[in-house]
């Protein structure tokens, strides 16, 4: 299970305290990309001896897995697969796009901070009704059947984790880009620009041709922040797109791949498919994966237990 700094499991710093530090929080979806993805994947590979592994991401952990393999094309040939869901990499058609004002607001006032603090849970937590149950949907972009009420505390503590201001004006930028397939790093302006990328006064973008490993990509029709029509350019962009999915479930919005009632129905149980096919391979052929197959099975195990 991979992490992100900043979150509750990811504070630590040999120099600076997150909680009186704002050069702590000075990082982008490149910085978490090259820094705490590299580190993650070289200590799994290390302490595992595994050669080869399978990587399942939502959102966030999409772009950055794209993003590292763009710089760092050697490790393509370690995965056996990846499985996005819901890859917010060509951002121009998201229905999010009003964060894109607010952003460039923010940014120029307030500069670089810690966001999304844990709150202590609301009094309506524990609401059940009609009304509550709708607010939820739209507050935590689960699809209104598919919230799982008793389970919203849970949720609720989970979806509170912090995360860096910079994050949210890096995937703004990619919001009102004018280009259709535009996956880049930071815009600091024309003058910080030049001095971090060679002279370029634009940010330049991630090399997506380098990627090579097989992808099998997932979205839903209702999500509010990854258009369809920016996953399917995507799935089109990747040279090593193996398949792509529309959720079969009207409205699925951007949490349900983690959250909703049928998630291992109509997410978890392809991926898995997909994963058992991989590891039938012979071993040594394109994709075979015998070594992941302890994981897959920990993971089949874990999702009948939770039914």
């Amino acid at each position: 299970m991979g992490n992100t700094r900043g979150n509750s499991y990811s504070r630590n710093h040999t120099e600076l305290d997150p909680d009186v530090d704002s050069a702590f929080w000075d990082f982008d979806l490149e910085t978490a990309s090259m820094g705490d993805l590299t580190a993650t994947l070289d200590y799994v590979f290390n302490v595992t001896a595994s050669e080869r592994v399978f990587y399942i991401g939502h959102s966030m952990g999409c772009a950055e897995i794209l993003a590292f393999l763009s710089e760092f094309p050697e490790y393509n040939d370690r995965f056996d697969a990846l499985f996005l869901m819901a890859p917010p990499l060509f951002m121009r058609n998201s229905r999010s796009r009003i964060l894109t004002g607010i952003a460039n607001l923010a940014e120029d006032v307030w500069g670089y901070y810690e966001i999304r603090r844990p709150k202590p849970r609301p009094w309506y937590i524990n609401c059940q009704n009609i009304f509550c149950r709708r607010m939820f949907s739209r507050m935590l972009s689960i699809s209104y059947p598919q919230l799982n009420m008793t389970m919203l505390p849970v949720i609720y503590d989970h979806l509170s984790h912090r995360s860096s201001s910079k994050v949210v004006y890096h995937f703004a930028q990619m919001m009102k880009t004018d280009q259709k397939k535009f996956f880049g790093k930071y815009d600091y302006g024309l003058e910080e620009n030049q001095r971090r990328y060679n002279g370029s006064p634009t940010p330049p973008a991630f090399n997506l041709e380098a990627v090579s490993a097989p992808l099998y990509i997932f979205y839903g029709n209702g999500d509010k922040l990854v258009a369809p029509e920016d996953v399917k350019t995507l799935a089109a962009t990747m040279p090593s797109t193996e398949a792509i999915y529309q959720i079969d479930y009207e409205g699925w919005n951007h949490n349900d791949f983690v959250y909703a009632i049928d998630a291992k129905k109509l997410v978890y149980d392809i991926i898995i498919q997909h994963m058992e096919t991989i590891m039938d391979r012979p071993v040594g052929a394109a994709g075979g994966a015998w070594h992941t197959k302890i994981l897959a099975d920990q993971l089949t195990n874990y999702l009948n237990q939770e039914g």
